[in-house]
């Protein structure tokens, strides 16, 4: 159970998962598509809650039809939290009549945060995460908290999400030459950290270009181009907008680095994308990222971390990279290559999500 549309981590997971098991004719998976079509975040409050609740009652009424025609064993969910715990918690219930188990997969990397806290939010998330049969997380961060939590320490399975088919065959071709560019790619907002982004290229003396590439409102896009001419009158910027997958591969395998300032992640796409495609990463020690470029490991490692939030660390990982000679360089890129085919692959996880299934 999981959404194709809005185009996100979460539906590029579904896409992935439903061409494999099409592909491999599983026949005893059946995918309910769980996205939201009638809720709009650029609409008045009120349209917001009332089609909020219109596409609530669609799935529910969806998701009741399927338990009743097709009697499943067990139902994966797949949630963000926040308000969709609502809707997990109906789910739960009607699981719980209809006698089946439920998994839910936490596709956020908000956990450790949330413990902190300790809102509503994370009351209900582990309200019904007791109730679950299992659960998935997909950084370690998460795991780690979770498998501390009474009551759940023998539900929670941390699997990192795979890639697609078609980076594995990126993934297995030669690292290109760069071009010396930087690129940014994902939702320009400020938690991506954008606007430390554009300060500390602003904050660097040598000439770099840097290209962000993703949906850009039109004040965001005037606040960086702004932030930008203080150096060089920002003629180094260049804010594309949204740009379609081959666009942003040719680009993340020409380049340079891709640099993410995000404040919060889980397991970003777009971070398995670059090093698919021997496109070093720079970004922000933050979910699964550290694991996931093995940033720790000196000849593993295919990627640089830096503390979110600050300029000042984003610009030390800046010039600690361009410090490095060009052989080193190059061994992130082929680590990036070497780690996707070895660890991500759907062929390596989606055994795990079997596991789970028939436990």
């Amino acid at each position: 159970m999981s959404p194709t549309y809005p185009t996100g981590g979460i539906s590029s997971w579904t896409k992935h998962i439903n061409t494999y098991i099409v592909s491999n004719k599983i026949k005893y998976v059946v995918h309910l598509d769980s996205s939201i079509y009638f809720k709009r975040a650029d609409s008045n409050k009120l349209f917001i809650v009332l089609s909020a609740i219109l596409d609530t009652a669609f799935i529910l009424f969806k998701y009741v039809y399927y338990l009743l025609k097709y009697k499943p064993y067990k139902v994966h969910i797949t949630t963000s939290a926040s308000f969709s715990l609502m809707k997990d918690f109906f789910f739960l219930l009607f699981a719980k009549i209809f006698r089946t188990k439920v998994v839910f997969h936490y596709r956020f990397g908000r956990i450790p945060e949330l413990s902190v806290s300790n809102t509503w939010e994370w009351k209900l998330l582990i309200f019904i995460a007791r109730r679950a049969d299992n659960l998935i997380v997909i950084d370690r961060s998460s795991f780690d908290v979770v498998k501390g939590i009474e009551g759940l320490q023998n539900k929670c399975t941390y699997i990192p999400n795979p890639c697609s088919s078609e980076l594995e065959l990126i993934a297995k071709k030669d690292v290109i030459s760069k071009d010396g560019s930087f690129i940014f790619v994902g939702h320009v907002i400020p938690a991506k950290g954008v606007y430390e982004l554009v300060k500390a290229f602003t904050n660097i003396e040598n000439e770099l270009n840097l290209e962000i590439i993703g949906l850009c409102s039109d004040k965001i896009k005037m606040d960086l181009e702004n932030l930008a001419r203080s150096k060089n009158d920002g003629t180094w910027l260049k804010i594309v907008g949204n740009k379609d997958i081959n666009y942003v591969i040719d680009r993340m395998e020409h380049s340079e680095a891709l640099i993410l300032p995000s404040y919060t992640e889980g397991f970003p796409n777009v971070v398995l994308e670059a090093m698919a495609c021997g496109c070093p990463v720079l970004a922000t020690a933050v979910g699964s990222i550290p694991d996931m470029l093995l940033c720790e490991s000196e000849d593993l490692a295919s990627g640089i971390c830096f503390e979110k939030k600050s300029v000042d660390s984003l610009v030390s990982a800046i010039e600690l990279f361009l410090k490095k000679v060009a052989q080193e360089r190059y061994l992130y890129a082929v680590n990036g290559k070497k780690r996707v085919l070895s660890s991500f692959t759907l062929n390596t996880i989606f055994p795990l999500y079997e596991k789970i299934w028939n436990s």
